[in-house]
C-alpha cells in the first residue's frame, strides 16, 4: 500500500499555502509580523483572517495596534470599536481605543475606555497606566497619581 506524503510545513507562509482557509494562521503571522515592526504585512495578515473570520475580535484588535503603530489612530479606533462590537468584555480593546483616542487628544474618551477596562479587569495595569496619562492631560492630578500609584502598586506585585 501506498502513503500519500503531506508536505510538511517548515515556515507560517507554508502553513498557509498548506491551509489558506485558516483564520488562526494568518492572525498568527500577523503576530510574528508586529514582532517583527512590519505593521503593513501585520496589516494584511489581520485582514485576511478577518475576511476568513468576521467574528475575529483579537484580529480586529490586533490590526487596530499594528495601525496604532503607523499612526493611523482614527483607523486604530474603528478596529478597536469593531472588537469591542464582537467581544464587549475585551479590556484589551477598551485600553487600546484609549490610548489611541488619548494620541488624537480625546483625554475624556480615553479616560472612559480605560476605566471601562479597569471595570472588566481591575488588574489590568496598562489600563491605570493610559487613564493616568490621560487625567494628567486634562489636570486632574490627584487621579493621575492614584492611577499611577495604582499601575506600580499592580506592576510590582
Amino acid at each position: 500500500m501506498c502513503a500519500v506524503r503531506k508536505k510538511k510545513p517548515r515556515n507560517m507562509y507554508d502553513v498557509i499555502e498548506i491551509n489558506s482557509k485558516n483564520a488562526s494562521t494568518y492572525y498568527n503571522r500577523g503576530n510574528t509580523k508586529i514582532y517583527l515592526e512590519d505593521y503593513r504585512g501585520a496589516i494584511e495578515d489581520y485582514s485576511k483572517a478577518i475576511e476568513i473570520n468576521p467574528e475575529y475580535a483579537s484580529a480586529y484588535n490586533n490590526r487596530g495596534n499594528a495601525k496604532r503603530d503607523l499612526k493611523d489612530y482614527q483607523g486604530a479606533i474603528e478596529d478597536y470599536s469593531k472588537a469591542i462590537e464582537i467581544d464587549p468584555e475585551n479590556a484589551f480593546a477598551y485600553c487600546d481605543r484609549g490610548s489611541a483616542k488619548r494620541e488624537l487628544n480625546d483625554y475624556n474618551g480615553a479616560i472612559e475606555d480605560c476605566s471601562r477596562a479597569i471595570e472588566i479587569d481591575p488588574e489590568y495595569t496598562l489600563a491605570y497606566c493610559n487613564r493616568g496619562m490621560a487625567k494628567r492631560k486634562i489636570g486632574d492630578f490627584e487621579g493621575a497619581n492614584q492611577d499611577m500609584n495604582m499601575y506600580n502598586y499592580l506592576h510590582d506585585a
